[in-house]
């Protein structure tokens, strides 16, 4: 029996446009600032989030960083596309914990702008890992340039599992 296709998505680098930020300054004021990737990489997050189950699984570690996420999210989607989409948000996750939580929560796709974030579950074939960027990672199934690929890689991985039946 099939299930809904479950994708896991970090935030920053993957929906958020973000330059690597000093722990020091992981605040609430620096993450405001952020800005979408672009107009594009948005719609695709709200066209995945309302076609499948998605899980943002972010390592932003700061006070109160699930409701602002939240409404970072709710001011940089348009509103149709925020009350349309369905999704879970996850913070406080260190990058070393994600593939655990990608197996917990049963995901097939973990996508990820940290090539690092993969070398710690390289070989478990639970779940497909994605980079976004240009950057290449041996412990990454996939690189893609950004989430308005996503659905086309998952597309093709579809049709290629078929074909093998």
């Amino acid at each position: 029996m099939n299930h809904p296709l479950r994708l896991g998505l970090d935030i920053d680098g993957v929906i958020a446009e973000y330059r690597d930020i000093p722990p020091e300054d992981r605040t609430l004021a620096t993450y405001d600032k952020l800005k979408p990737v672009s107009p594009e990489v948005m719609e695709a997050f709200a066209d995945l989030a309302d076609s499948y189950e998605v899980f943002l699984i972010s390592s932003r570690q700061y006070r109160d960083a699930q409701e602002h996420t939240l409404l970072w999210l709710e001011r940089h989607l348009c509103e149709t596309y925020f009350w349309r989409a369905r999704f879970e948000l996850l913070t406080n996750v260190a990058p070393n914990e994600k593939w655990m939580i990608a197996r917990a929560l049963k995901l097939d796709y973990l996508v990820d702008d940290n090539p690092g974030v993969f070398r710690y579950g390289h070989g478990d074939e639970t779940f497909k890992t994605v980079l976004i960027g240009t950057r290449c990672s041996p412990h990454a199934d996939t690189t893609i340039p950004d989430l308005t690929k996503l659905l086309g890689l998952i597309v093709r991985a579809a049709r290629d599992a078929a074909a093998v039946l």
